[in-house]
């Protein structure tokens, strides 16, 4: 580890100098021209709004660039992730958006943007990692953790794909069946409970994720992060739920955002907060919910070791394509403790994949 680390350190000093983190970015003009080139048309990268959202709404959050020759060559970007490691909040961040322009490529220059975050945060978690990234992190010594649980759950036969094959279409009408006829013999006594939706966010619903201090890795949304991710997002329109009884208490909440897809209702679980006692309450009214809203079908992505078997009792069926999940810490004794791949809750809004 310390080999790799004084490489790394290597060629973040080679850079240091040419690297920029500020908000408005002085080199606009350049770093949009770099964006241009890098991302493709119409990414957020290049969105006015976008970028005030996340860099100025979220001081937490980084952008860093490398200027050379007035040119920007290279960027890197981090979304803050306090984690609450069994209650005790580290400064971590998810590394997203690593870009090189081609010429510099094989210069160190990517393994200095990372190593620029490496200094800022103790911890660094990746998500939806491309296999270029990947083979250098690796390098690197980030921690492979394996993939996400990637789990669909068709509400109707509208979720089949008019271009698939006759053999996934067979395979998709029978996983269809399963989904459908679960839902009739699951048993759920939710009567006295409704799904309904969140006007505004409240301590109440930050308070939610408290189940997760004794035994989790997870990140704990205070109310500000709750209203700049979820009600401020300038590009996503949330669906926010609560499950409540008589008296309105907040008992769990659901995020999702709804996709359409050639024609297709796809509604994608963002984030589920939750007791394990209301779990399959939760999902049972959600799916309920889903089928009066017309949805097609319901995709979730994460990582939670209570919630899938949850998912699996409702007729969720796991696919193989979940994305990489990877961390770095230069610290022996924190990365053993993260290698319990069972203690992590990751959801889809931890990282840039929601966007």
């Amino acid at each position: 580890m310390s080999r790799q680390r004084e490489l790394i350190d290597k060629s973040f000093y080679k850079y240091q100098d040419t690297l920029f983190c500020e908000v408005p970015a002085q080199a606009a003009n350049a770093l949009l021209d770099f964006q241009r080139a890098e991302f493709c048309p119409d990414s957020r990268q290049q969105d006015e709004t976008f970028n005030r959202w996340m860099y100025q709404d979220n001081s937490a959050n980084r952008r860093i660039y490398c200027l050379r020759d007035e040119q920007v060559v290279g960027q890197q970007s981090a979304i803050a992730m306090p984690l609450s490691i069994k209650g005790k909040i580290l400064d971590a961040a998810c590394a997203i958006d690593l870009r090189v322009r081609p010429e510099w490529k094989m210069k160190g220059l990517g393994v200095a943007l990372i190593g620029a975050l490496m200094h800022r945060y103790p911890l660094l978690i990746g998500l939806g990692i491309s296999d270029e990234a990947y083979t250098m992190f690796k390098r690197q010594g980030w921690q492979d953790m394996g993939q996400l649980d990637y789990m669909v759950k068709p509400i109707s036969f509208r979720s089949l794909d008019d271009n698939d094959e006759l053999i996934d279409k067979l395979k998709k009408k029978i996983a269809t069946l399963y989904s459908l006829w679960s839902d009739k013999i699951s048993k759920s006594d939710h009567r006295g409970y409704q799904l309904s939706p969140i006007s505004e966010f409240s301590e109440a619903h930050a308070d939610l994720y408290h189940v997760y201090t004794d035994n989790h890795f997870t990140q704990l949304k205070t109310l500000l992060q709750l209203q700049w991710r979820y009600t401020n997002s300038p590009r996503n329109r949330y669906q926010c739920l609560q499950l409540t009884k008589a008296d309105n208490r907040p008992l769990a909440m659901l995020i999702a955002r709804r996709v359409e897809q050639n024609g297709r209702n796809i509604i994608q679980l963002s984030e589920v907060v939750c007791e394990n006692k209301y779990g399959s309450i939760l999902i049972v009214c959600f799916i309920a919910w889903c089928k009066q809203q017309g949805i097609d079908l319901i995709i979730y992505q994460g990582l939670e070791s209570v919630l899938n078997p949850v998912l699996k009792a409702r007729g969720f069926i796991k696919r193989s394509y979940g994305s990489r999940f990877m961390f770095y810490t230069d610290n022996p004794e924190l990365s053993e403790q993260l290698r319990d791949k069972s203690r992590w809750r990751i959801c889809f809004s931890d990282s840039d994949m929601d966007f």
